[in-house]
C-alpha cells in the first residue's frame, strides 16, 4: 500500500505526513531517517517486528505499540544504527538532537507484556559454580528459557554481579546457562528487620529480558539515545511525551556526554510522560537524564551497567522516580593532559532542585557504584514535606552523598535512608553550618556514617538520632563470615569533622574528589551530638578484623570537635571495640606538611557519655595522650588506644591566631601546662595545605587541646604571642570553666572581648598572688574575666563553656602616678575606684578604656593604661600617638597645676607610649625621654621629641 507499491530501500529519507495513519507490518530496511508526522502502528499480529533507521523524529505524530491496558502481544526490535561522527538531527534553532537518536517532540507510546515480578532476592545461597538460584514463591511466572538476568552482589565487591541466561525454570528454581563465579548469599528472610525497615544483604535475581527492544547497533562504541524535547513549529508548540512500559533499551546512551538512553530535555508542563517496569542495560554513558523538565514519572525499571552516571535528575519539577534498581555503575577512564584520570560516578545524581519542586525519590536502589550510590539532597531542617525518603544504597564506595537544596538556609538534614555494605554509608561535606541525620539503617558498612560540614565557623552542629547500626548484619550466620567471606573494617562512624571548605557536586565536569580528603583545614568551632541510637552486632568474630562503632580515622591530622553521646542501645557490642583512636602518623614529618613533628590533632579527641549508656557509667573517652589523662579517674583501654575516665569533666579548648599573616608565621610548638597538677599537652599547628609542589609556609595556627575543666593553664609560645587571638572552651557547659595565663614578649597592652564587647579588668589587688576568680569584687566564673600584669606583662582570663574570649594587642599610653600614700591606705579607702573615676571624668573616656595594671611600693606608684579609641586604632601610627599624648599632656599639665584631684598627692609622672604596626604586627618601642618640672619650670633629655617615655618629677 505504499505509494509507489514500493517499500522504502536501504538509506531512503522517509516522511510520514501528518494525515498519513501507517501499519507497519513488514521489518523496515535499514533508512537513513525517518520523520513521524501523522501515525505509524505496530501490527499486532506479527510474531516479531523490527524498524531500522538512524534516525526516527517523531516530530508531531506518532509511534504506537499496544496500549496500557491491553499491551502488544508480539516483540518488537527498534534498531538505530550510526557511527558517532555521522550527521546530526537539528529540528530548532537551539536544539542539536545529535545523531543515532529517536527524538520525540510527539508521541512515543510503547506497550510491552511485563511478567508481575522482575526480581527476587534469592531464597538460598547459590555456591560458586552453581547453576541453579532459587527465588520466592511465584516470582519467577512469566520467565521465559533464554531470558536474560542479573544475580546481584551479596559481598560488597561490585564486581561480583553476574549476567547469565534461563536454561530452564521448575518452579521457584531456575537453571541457569553457566555457572555462578561468585558465592551469592541467600535465605529464606532478610537479615535484619526493624522499625526502620529491612536491611536485605540477600542477592537478587532480577529480570531484564522484556517484549520492546530499544537497541543502538554496535558501531563505534556508540550507542543509540532517545531524546524527549520541545519546539516550536511556526506558531504551534511540538511537545513530546513517551510512555515506555515493558521496554527493554540496549546499548543505548553516547559515550563521554551527558546525552543518556532517554533524555527529556527542556520539556515544560504538559502531559506526563512514564517509563515504567523497563530494563536499560549495557550503555556506554548515562542511562537516564531528565533535565530542566516537568512531569516524568519513572516507577518499576531496572538501570544496569552504567557509566559513570545511571541517573541524572537535575532542576526537574513535578516528577516522581518510584521503586527503581539500579545495578553496576562503572567509572570512566580518560586523559588530560598526558596524565589519566576516572571520574566519579553515581546510581542517581540530582545535583539541583529548584524551590518547590514537588520530585519525589523513594524506594529506589542501587546495588555496585565505583564512587557513589546517591548524590541528592537532603531536605531543609525545617521542612516537613519529606519527598526523598526510603531509598537503598548497596555496595558503593559512598552510599549517599548528601548535597544541600535551594531552600536549605544553612541546615540539611539526612533521613529515611538504608545503606548497606558500602565503604561509607552516607557521607556529606557540602557549606552548611548544621547537619542533621536521622531514621537511618546502616549494615555492614566500612563506616556507617562519615558527616562533615563544609564551611567555616565557631557554632557548627552535626546532630544524628534515631538510628539503628549494624556491624555485622549476619552475625547468626556463621558461614557468612567464613574465610572465603572475610569482612575487614566495619565501623559504625567515623568521628565527625568540621572542613572549611565544601566539595564540589558537579559530577559532569570535576575529576573525581574523595568526600574525607584531608587537604582541607577544619573549622574553629562545633558539637556532633549523637543520641537514640541502636548499635548491635560489634563483636570480634573469626575472619573479621578491624572493628569499632567509632574511628578517630588515621588520616585526620587537624581536630575533630567533642562528641556528646546519649541514650545508646548496645546488644551484641564489645566494649573493647567501642573506639579506635589514632596515633599521628610519622609520616606528616616534613615541611610540606606538619613540620619537625607530626600534627596533634588526633591526640586531642574528646567523647562525653552523659547518660552512662554507652561507657557502661557517665564518663568520656580520650585518646592515648599521657600527658593530659588524670591518672586517679582515667583507666587505659590498650584496644582502644585510649583512656576511659569516669566522669566528664574534661573539655577541649580551641584557639587560634587571627593575624593576616598568620599562616606565615609558625608559633608552634605551643605548651600547656597547669600549675596545680601535672599535665603537658604539645601542640603543633594544622597540616599544611599545598595541592601540587610545595611553594611556602601554608599552615593555620589553629589549636585544639583537651583540658581538665575548671583548672588554671599556664601557656608559652614559641617565637613572638600573636597579636590578635581568640579562645573558646568547647563541649562544656556553661557553668564550666579554665583559666588561662600567658607571657607577652612585648610590653603593649592587651584588651579582651567577649561576643565584640569589651571586658573590662577586674579591680586591681594588693595581694598579687589572688586568684583570679578569687579577687575582691570579681563577678565569680564570668566568661572573659581578666587581669593584666604590667611588670611581667602576663595576661591572665577565664573562659567559660562555649564562649568565644578575643585577645588583642591595641594602642595604649601606660602611666605611672607616683603618689604620696602608702599601699595599705590606698587600697583601705579604695582610692583604686576613686582613681580610674576621676581618669574618665578628666580625659572624656569610658570607663573601659581606663585599667589600673600594677600598684608599687615606693610612696604608692600606681601603673595605669590608657586605650586609644577604635577610630584611633583603625589610623596610622603617628595619628594614634598623638591622640595618645593629647592625654599624656592634659594629665601632665593638671598634675603640673596641681589639680588632678586624687586622694594623695601627686609625686611624679612617667609614661610609655605602645603603638602597633599594622603592617608587620609588631610593636614599636622608642628611646626614653625624662622631663623635670620644678617650680613650673620644665626641663628635658629628650633629643627625640617622638620618644615614647617621659618621666616628669613635680
Amino acid at each position: 500500500q505504499w505509494p509507489d507499491k514500493v517499500v522504502p530501500r536501504d538509506g531512503d529519507v522517509v516522511l510520514i505526513p501528518a494525515e498519513w495513519r501507517i501499519l507497519l507490518d513488514v521489518d523496515t530496511n535499514s533508512l537513513r531517517s525517518l520523520e513521524i508526522r501523522g501515525v505509524v502502528l505496530f501490527d499486532e499480529t506479527r510474531a516479531t517486528t523490527r524498524l531500522t533507521s538512524k534516525q526516527i523524529f517523531i516530530r508531531g505524530g506518532s509511534l504506537l505499540a499496544g496500549s496500557e491496558t491491553n499491551p502488544f502481544p508480539g516483540r518488537i526490535e527498534i534498531v538505530i544504527t550510526g557511527r558517532k561522527n555521522d550527521e546530526t538531527l537539528v529540528f530548532s534553532s537551539n536544539t542539536d538532537a545529535g545523531n543515532k537518536v529517536i527524538a520525540v517532540t510527539g508521541e512515543l507510546l510503547l506497550f510491552g507484556a511485563v511478567p508481575n515480578r522482575v526480581r527476587s532476592p534469592l531464597v538460598a545461597t547459590a555456591a560458586v559454580n552453581s547453576t541453579v538460584v532459587q527465588v520466592e514463591a511465584n516470582a519467577a511466572v512469566g520467565w521465559r528459557v533464554d531470558d536474560e538476568v542479573i544475580i546481584t552482589t551479596s559481598d560488597g565487591d561490585l564486581t561480583h554481579t553476574e549476567r547469565a541466561k534461563i536454561a530452564s525454570i521448575s518452579g521457584d528454581s531456575i537453571t541457569l546457562k553457566s555457572a555462578l563465579k561468585y558465592e551469592h548469599w541467600g535465605s529464606a528472610a532478610p537479615a535484619v528487620s526493624t522499625p526502620l525497615g529491612v536491611a536485605d544483604l540477600r542477592s537478587e535475581v532480577i529480570l531484564l529480558t522484556r517484549s520492546i527492544v530499544i537497541r543502538g547497533s554496535d558501531e563505534d562504541s556508540w550507542g543509540a539515545r532517545v531524546l524527549v524535547s520541545e519546539f516550536t513549529d511556526g506558531t504551534f508548540k511540538r511537545r513530546g511525551r513517551v510512555f515506555l512500559a515493558g521496554v527493554e533499551l540496549i546499548n543505548c546512551g553516547q559515550a563521554d556526554t551527558d546525552r543518556a538512553a532517554t533524555s527529556f530535555e527542556f520539556v515544560s508542563a504538559g502531559s506526563t510522560s512514564i517509563i515504567s517496569n523497563s530494563s536499560f542495560h549495557d550503555s556506554n554513558g548515562w542511562q537516564l537524564s531528565i533535565l530542566s523538565s516537568t512531569n516524568v514519572e519513572v516507577v518499576n525499571n531496572t538501570f544496569a551497567s552504567s557509566v559513570k552516571i545511571a541517573i541524572r535528575v537535575s532542576n526537574a519539577r513535578h516528577s516522581r522516580l518510584v521503586n527503581n534498581v539500579v545495578v553496576g555503575v562503572l567509572r570512566r577512564a580518560f586523559s588530560v593532559g598526558g596524565l589519566s584520570y576516572v571520574d566519579p560516578t553515581a546510581g542517581l545524581y540530582i545535583p539541583f532542585l529548584p524551590a518547590q519542586a514537588n520530585v519525589t525519590v523513594v524506594k529506589t536502589t542501587v546495588i555496585g557504584s565505583s564512587g557513589f550510590g546517591f548524590i541528592m539532597p537532603g531536605h531543609g531542617c525545617d521542612n516537613t514535606d519529606w519527598s526523598i525518603y526510603n531509598n537503598t544504597a548497596i555496595a558503593t564506595r559512598y552510599g549517599w552523598l548528601v548535597t544541600p537544596n535551594t531552600s536549605d538556609s544553612g541546615c540539611l538534614h539526612a533521613r529515611y535512608f538504608t545503606a548497606i555494605r558500602n565503604v561509607d554509608g552516607i557521607v556529606s561535606r557540602y557549606g552548611v553550618n548544621e547537619l542533621r541525620a536521622s531514621d537511618l539503617l546502616l549494615a555492614d558498612n566500612g563506616h556507617g556514617l562519615s558527616l562533615n560540614t563544609g564551611s567555616e565557623g565557631d557554632k557548627q552542629k552535626i546532630t544524628i538520632s534515631n538510628s539503628i547500626i549494624y556491624g555485622l548484619a549476619l552475625l547468626a550466620t556463621p558461614k557468612a563470615y567464613a574465610p572465603e567471606n572475610a569482612c575487614s573494617y566495619r565501623r559504625a562512624m567515623r568521628l565527625s569533622r568540621f572542613f572549611t571548605s565544601a566539595i564540589s557536586s558537579n559530577l559532569e565536569n570535576s575529576l573525581f574528589e574523595d568526600v574525607n580528603d584531608i587537604n582541607a583545614d577544619t573549622a574553629f568551632g562545633g558539637l556532633v551530638t549523637i543520641s537514640n541510637l541502636v548499635i548491635a552486632n560489634l563483636l570480634q568474630v573469626d575472619n573479621c578484623t578491624n572493628i569499632a562503632i567509632f574511628d578517630s580515622d588515621v588520616n585526620r591530622p587537624d581536630s575533630t570537635p567533642v562528641h556528646v553521646v546519649e541514650n545508646i542501645q548496645k546488644v551484641k557490642v564489645d566494649d573493647a571495640l567501642l573506639f579506635t583512636f589514632s596515633d599521628p602518623s610519622p609520616s606528616w614529618i616534613g615541611i610540606s606538611k606538619c613540620g619537625d613533628s607530626p600534627c596533634t590533632g588526633p591526640l586531642n579527641v574528646l567523647v562525653k557519655d552523659n547518660t552512662g549508656s554507652f561507657l557502661g557509667g557517665i564518663g568520656a573517652a580520650i585518646p592515648n595522650n599521657l600527658g593530659v589523662v588524670d591518672q586517679a579517674n582515667c583507666s587505659e583501654i590498650r584496644a582502644w588506644n585510649g583512656f576511659r575516665c569516669n566522669n566528664t569533666a574534661y573539655g577541649l579548648l580551641a584557639f587560634e591566631s587571627l593575624e593576616a599573616n598568620r599562616r606565615t608565621r609558625l608559633v608552634s610548638p605551643v605548651n600547656f601546662s597547669s600549675p596545680s597538677f601535672t599535665f603537658k599537652n604539645s601542640l603543633n599547628s594544622f597540616m599544611d595545605k599545598w595541592r601540587g609542589p610545595y611553594a611556602g609556609l601554608n599552615r593555620l595556627p589553629r589549636f585544639p587541646s583537651l583540658v581538665r575543666l575548671n583548672s588554671t593553664y599556664n601557656i608559652s609560645w614559641t617565637g613572638t604571642v600573636p597579636t590578635d587571638l581568640r579562645f573558646q572552651l568547647q563541649g562544656s557547659a556553661s557553668t564550666d570553666y579554665v583559666v588561662i595565663s600567658y607571657q607577652y614578649t612585648v610590653t603593649q597592652s592587651v584588651q579582651v572581648s567577649v561576643a565584640g564587647k569589651v571586658v573590662s579588668p577586674t579591680r586591681f589587688v594588693q595581694d598579687v598572688t589572688t586568684d583570679l576568680i578569687s579577687a575582691p569584687g570579681t563577678p565569680t566564673y564570668t566568661c572573659g574575666l581578666n587581669r593584666f600584669h604590667a611588670q611581667s606583662r602576663t595576661i591572665e582570663f577565664l573562659v567559660t563553656g562555649d564562649c568565644i574570649v578575643s585577645l588583642k594587642l591595641i594602642d595604649t599610653v601606660q602611666v605611672s602616678l607616683r603618689l604620696d600614700t602608702t599601699v595599705e591606705d590606698f587600697f583601705k579607702t579604695k582610692a583604686d575606684v576613686e582613681f580610674i573615676d576621676k581618669m574618665v571624668a578628666l580625659l572624656g573616656v569610658t570607663t573601659d578604656r581606663i585599667r589600673i595594671v600594677g600598684i608599687r611600693r615606693g610612696s604608692v606608684i600606681v601603673d595605669f593604661e590608657i586605650t586609644a579609641p577604635a577610630t584611633a586604632q583603625a589610623q596610622s601610627n603617628n595619628e594614634t600617638k598623638a591622640v595618645l599624648q593629647g592625654y599624656v599632656d592634659t594629665i601632665t599639665t593638671r598634675a603640673q597645676a596641681g589639680t588632678l584631684g586624687l586622694s594623695a598627692p601627686v609625686l611624679s609622672v612617667s609614661y610609655s607610649m605602645q603603638t602597633q604596626d599594622t603592617s608587620s604586627n609588631s610593636t614599636e618601642a622608642k628611646t626614653p625621654v625624662m622631663v623635670t618640672i620644678n617650680n613650673g619650670t620644665v626641663t628635658t633629655n629628650a633629643s627625640n621629641p617622638n620618644s615614647n617615655l617621659s618621666l616628669i618629677h613635680i
